[in-house]
């Protein structure tokens, strides 16, 4: 029984590669207004995780690693960076537009301060979590003392989730074990169980319709 729960971990883990950001190599990277657009608010409200059934939530969204890019991509996005914007202690400077909120991130359980926190930040189920292409913003954070903090700025109202991956080696992927399973640590919003598989949008996803404050632990296999 064990062997076959095992099995399905590693396919459901190598079909979906989880890995939220796959970014040029820099202390922080970010871009905003990407494919992953905000979807209309939802009727129901609050950031509460929702629950889970016993079998966890299966594999949602592909791909490993998007490239580098430049000061601007194909879709004509801007890239900004720099250490100054985001630090492991501190959520950045930058003022949120009128009609935009931030919505901050704190990790508080990382194994070691190796590596560097790939926060993925998405508009919509497509791309969730692995598909950091389709993310509307995506930032790399240091590590201080096993914490990390983070904002995203001028995010619209709409339904949100985050997908996290701590790239102890800065390879920019997730590493796995032989049969499948995740070496680092991975998260999501709603801290969402993570079983047979990255979690769900719909599972992860919360509502922004003011500024938002969320903790979310990383799970280590």
């Amino acid at each position: 029984m064990m062997k076959k729960f095992a099995f399905v971990v590693a396919f459901v883990f190598a079909a979906a590669g989880y890995a939220p950001v796959g970014t040029a190599q820099e202390a922080v990277r970010t871009e905003a207004g990407g494919p992953g657009k905000a979807t209309a608010p939802k009727a129901e409200t609050g950031t509460a995780a929702g629950s889970t059934d016993a079998a966890g939530d299966k594999a949602q969204g592909t791909g490993d690693v998007a490239g580098p890019a430049g000061a601007a991509d194909a879709a004509g996005r801007t890239v900004t960076s720099g250490a100054a914007q985001t630090s492991a202690t501190g959520a950045g400077s930058a003022k949120t537009a009128a009609g935009r909120f931030r919505i901050t991130v704190t990790v508080p359980n990382v194994r070691n301060d190796k590596g560097t926190l790939l926060i993925s930040l998405f508009g919509q189920a497509e791309g969730f979590p692995g598909d950091a292409a389709k993310a509307f913003a995506r930032k790399s954070i240091p590590i201080g003392n096993g914490r990390a903090t983070v904002a995203f700025d001028d995010v619209p109202a709409g339904t949100w989730a985050i997908g996290i991956l701590h790239d102890e080696n800065g390879n920019l992927k997730m590493d796995r074990y032989g049969i499948g399973i995740p070496k680092e640590g991975v998260g999501a919003s709603n801290n969402r169980k993570i079983l047979a598989g990255p979690p769900k949008f719909k599972g992860a996803s919360f509502e922004v319709k003011s500024d938002v404050t969320k903790e979310i632990t990383l799970k280590y296999f």
